[in-house]
């Protein structure tokens, strides 16, 4: 699955994104989708670093 994110604000959040499923993995992607770097993941939660003004797309891939 991929989401994508916006920070409108002046400043750098942390955004906790939760789903409906158990997440394997959690990754930052490029437009192209390919991984630049893994996130951290505790369940059903990721805990998502986005700068101010940054459009962060990430790839979460479910248990199975």
């Amino acid at each position: 699955m991929l989401v994508r994110l916006f920070n409108p604000t002046s400043r750098d959040i942390e955004a906790p994104v939760t789903v409906g499923f158990d997440i394997d993995a959690a990754h930052v992607v490029k437009l192209t989708e390919a991984r630049e770097r893994p996130l951290e993941v505790s369940e059903r939660t990721v805990n998502v670093p986005v700068r101010s003004g940054e459009i962060l797309t990430m790839e979460l891939t479910k248990k199975a």
